[in-house]
């Protein structure tokens, strides 16, 4: 018989591409406190037939700042193509910040088949603010009308909390606010802002600190007794008399104190500055219950020396109260003349012995 042969032709085995398909955890949200999962899941096709291809490794990638990606987390795919992760995201190692972060799963190539990576889909990592009221704290006492500066810090449970979207202090009772609101960024976890007390009545009040940011549950904080305001005293009517004498003459300086808030002791000082020189004290006295205008005097003594090394002589008062607060009067002064001296001539009978 007859023999026939074909022309050799030649074809090429190839691999074949896959492909991946989103089954769910897109725009997923997961805290970042404790142990909490969200799952990833995608299913992984054979491109030519569409079968989905089980028992292959895939690797799962997130973002550890919406930029640089993490180390990546294999695993296999099961029945239907499908392969899962369930997505704990942690503090400090490895360190994923809140916000919206990207994820994607590909898949390495094989004897069978090419390289493949799905799209990047979204996860949105969640964390609680936490904020401490770092001052006025405990009961600390201000002068009505002092601008008191108020500071707070915002944490969550990985490290301090910059640029909020807002943070709000307010004092109570009254719902008194300060400037600026929302309060000022020191872009390290610290806000700020000044409360003006020139409106507000004395007594004790509270602090609030209400914080919000995205991808964060809001943050309420109270700090009880944050601070008082009391009122300072109050000195008036300063005066030497008289202004211009000898230096051993006895002056009188008296100084009118009022302080009214009950109960409060007012330590009032002298002091003198001989020539331009540091302030020197000379006297004090203690104004207790001076809820009214009480005048106090003073007699102070003074020496050559007062005289030789000025003749100008400055004074000023200054009181305390037992809170801390004080007031201060302009300075005054005197000016100091040689004193005048007096001879007396006694005169006797002599007295002659023999």
């Amino acid at each position: 018989g007859g023999v026939n042969n074909t022309t050799i032709k030649t074809f090429n085995v190839t691999r074949r591409d896959v492909y991946f398909t989103l089954s769910q955890g897109n725009n997923s949200n997961v805290s970042r406190i404790g142990t909490n999962k969200t799952l990833l899941q995608v299913r992984l096709f054979d491109a030519f037939n569409d079968n989905p291809l089980n028992g292959f490794s895939a690797k799962f990638y997130v973002t550890l700042n919406g930029v640089v990606w993490d180390s990546p987390v294999s695993n296999t795919t099961y029945g239907g193509g499908y392969v899962d992760y369930y997505f704990d995201p942690t503090c400090p190692s490895p360190f994923y910040k809140t916000g919206r972060q990207w994820w994607k799963v590909t898949f390495d190539q094989t004897n069978a088949y090419n390289s493949g990576s799905s799209a990047n889909y979204t996860v949105n990592i969640n964390s609680t603010l936490n904020g401490t009221i770092i001052q006025p704290i405990n009961q600390q006492v201000f002068s009505l009308g002092d601008n008191i500066h108020i500071v707070g810090e915002l944490r969550d449970e990985c490290e301090y909390v910059t640029n909020a979207d807002s943070v709000i202090f307010r004092a109570y009772p009254g719902d008194w606010s300060c400037s600026p609101e929302p309060a000022n960024s020191l872009n390290n976890g610290t806000y700020n802002c000044t409360l003006a007390t020139g409106s507000m009545g004395v007594g004790i009040y509270n602090l609030t600190m209400n914080s919000s940011k995205s991808y964060y549950y809001d943050d309420y904080t109270l700090e009880q007794n944050a601070f008082e305001i009391r009122r300072a005293p109050v000195l008036s009517n300063e005066n030497i008399t008289p202004d211009t004498e000898g230096w051993g003459f006895n002056y009188t300086i008296n100084v009118t104190v009022q302080d009214q808030d009950l109960g409060d002791v007012d330590n009032v000082t002298l002091w003198k500055s001989v020539g331009g020189g540091d302030w020197v004290y000379v006297d004090s006295q203690n104004c207790s219950g001076c809820t009214n205008p009480t005048t106090l005097y003073f007699y102070p003594q003074f020496d050559c020396n007062d005289y030789l090394n000025g003749p100008d002589i400055n004074f000023k008062f200054n009181a305390t109260d037992n809170y801390g607060l004080t007031a201060e009067t302009s300075n005054f002064s005197v000016t100091f003349q040689k004193d005048n001296v007096t001879f007396t001539i006694i005169t006797q009978s002599p007295t002659i012995n023999r």
